[in-house]
């Protein structure tokens, strides 16, 4: 199966999906309201969650300058290295194998840091409190100023309260999917 780019200089350019029944995709018109809450141009993002790529290659054809997509699967990785060479955007992306709760540390350990941070979690796993909590706490890895969204089932609840670096901006409502967005 293979999903469109819905915006920007890649627009209607195509992209495989992964070959599996673990894998959700963030649908089209939920990457083209993105595009148009944000500003990508020149700035870096980190996609956690990453599946095919999807997210951060909308965003690439939206300005993005680079993404580095952490997954834990192999087929995922495969995936998104297949995608940005049909997409000839292999240099704007760094497609990272492992959990992001040792992936992110070593990034800071290296002083990498992100003007947005996007994850789409698997629905309703209880991922969401925990890597709210492990971003606000691995702080170092948003830069002031930047944006941590959330893709959750609108079906999953979880604690938000005292939080040291990361502020609730808003949540919105896309049918069964909520976005909520985060600043620094």
């Amino acid at each position: 199966m293979s999903l469109r780019i819905e915006t920007g200089t890649m627009k209607g350019l195509t992209f495989d999906t992964v070959k599996s029944s673990k894998t959700r995709y963030t649908p089209g018109q939920l990457r083209r309201t993105l595009t148009n809450i944000f500003d990508f141009n020149g700035a870096n993002m980190l996609e956690i969650f990453s599946g095919s790529g999807g997210v951060s290659f909308e965003f690439i054809s939206n300005g993005l300058k680079t993404s580095h997509l952490i997954d834990v699967n192999g087929k995922s990785i495969s995936a998104i290295k297949k995608n940005a060479k049909k997409l000839k955007i292999e240099d704007k992306i760094n497609p990272i194998k492992g959990d992001f709760r040792t992936i992110i540390p070593s990034l800071i350990e290296n002083s990498l840091s992100f003007n947005y941070i996007f994850a789409d979690p698997p629905f309703n796993l209880g991922f969401c409190d925990e890597l709210v909590r492990f971003v606000d706490s691995n702080h170092e890895i948003l830069k002031d100023g930047g944006f941590f969204i959330l893709e959750r089932s609108k079906h999953e609840i979880y604690e938000i309260n005292n939080l040291k670096t990361l502020k609730l901006d808003e949540s919105r409502n896309y049918g069964d999917i909520d976005i909520d967005i985060y600043y620094k």
